[in-house]
């Protein structure tokens, strides 16, 4: 796993900010976090997140250049397609939607940069170039999400995760991997959103 070195300072300070509540920016040090405290106020999260007791099997991936990673057992499939292949819809709520057709169905694909980057946001427009792109393929959701790159599998232990303790904005986010700032993604709060996102579809 590397870090990403060559990011923009905007981008460095939004990833320095993610496990702030308010997204303040933070010290150069992520904050100490009692991760004995947290697993008890925050058990079943936790263990939602993890393969075993002391497992988390993680999938790294990006969108741009924003290093991203997601519990690996929800994903069924990662499906390389083309970017002009996937006919764009806007739902009610103003969320980009992709059409995309998987095992003969067609299907809803979300862009994590629509669900993690703020309004404004200049990596937030989409990147509509030639090329492709890469969509994982939730289990059982009958959607995905789709990324830029996929990297590896990576098995890493509950003390690896700056778990975040404040959630009340950012609900998607459930700590950073600390060796590299790669954002955990919570996985029920992007079904949720998903879900949403898709019943509103124009």
């Amino acid at each position: 796993m590397t870090a990403i070195h060559n990011a923009s300072s905007a981008l460095v300070q939004y990833l320095d900010s993610l496990l702030l509540d308010e997204g303040e920016q933070s010290n150069e040090d992520f904050p100490a976090v009692d991760h004995g405290l947290h697993a008890k106020e925050s058990g079943q999260a936790v263990s939602a997140l993890a393969a075993d007791a002391n497992t988390l099997r993680l999938l790294l991936f990006k969108v741009g250049e924003i290093p991203l990673t997601i519990r690996r057992e929800i994903i069924a499939e990662v499906v390389e397609a083309e970017r002009a292949s996937l006919e764009p819809v806007t739902s009610k709520d103003g969320m980009l939607i992709r059409q995309f057709k998987y095992s003969g169905q067609d299907v809803g694909i979300l862009d994590a940069r629509e669900i993690i980057l703020p309004e404004g946001h200049p990596a937030r427009r989409p990147q509509e170039n030639d090329g492709n792109v890469y969509i994982l393929m939730f289990n059982g959701a009958g959607c995905g999400l789709m990324c830029d790159h996929v990297g590896e599998v990576v098995e890493l232990g509950h003390q690896d995760v700056e778990w975040r303790l404040q959630r009340s904005s950012r609900l998607w986010l459930a700590g950073m991997v600390k060796a590299n700032k790669h954002a955990l993604l919570d996985e029920k709060e992007i079904m949720r959103i998903a879900d949403q996102a898709l019943s509103n579809k124009n």
